[in-house]
């Protein structure tokens, strides 16, 4: 299976309504400056120059140095993080997934 990011964006059923990613225990948590800041500048956007694998393991970098709240767990962290490592394109790309593409 070799779909391209495009290949996600094509709309099979016109009737389903698309709310985007949305995880299951969402929390209400913003990055801090310096980590907002390291994961803009290693945003992925999906080109051939990039390697996704690398842009992982920055991400995970960076988000480790978000300090934890009680009761937030660093998986919740990621994921709710994850949207500021993407570009614009690839943001739109995440959107457009069926639902439960993504387990948490």
């Amino acid at each position: 299976m070799n779909e391209k990011m495009g290949d996600y964006r094509k709309i099979a059923n016109r009737d389903e309504i698309i709310q985007g990613f949305v995880p299951a225990n969402p929390i209400e948590i913003n990055p801090k400056g310096r980590v907002k800041k390291e994961l803009k500048e290693i945003q992925f956007n999906g080109r051939k120059d990039e390697d996704p694998l690398e842009h992982l393991q920055l991400f995970h970098e960076a988000c480790e140095s978000q300090p934890l709240q009680v009761g937030v767990t660093r998986d919740q962290i990621n994921l709710m993080f994850f949207k500021y490592s993407l570009g614009q394109k690839t943001k739109d790309w995440v959107s457009c997934l069926p639902s439960k593409t993504i387990n948490t």
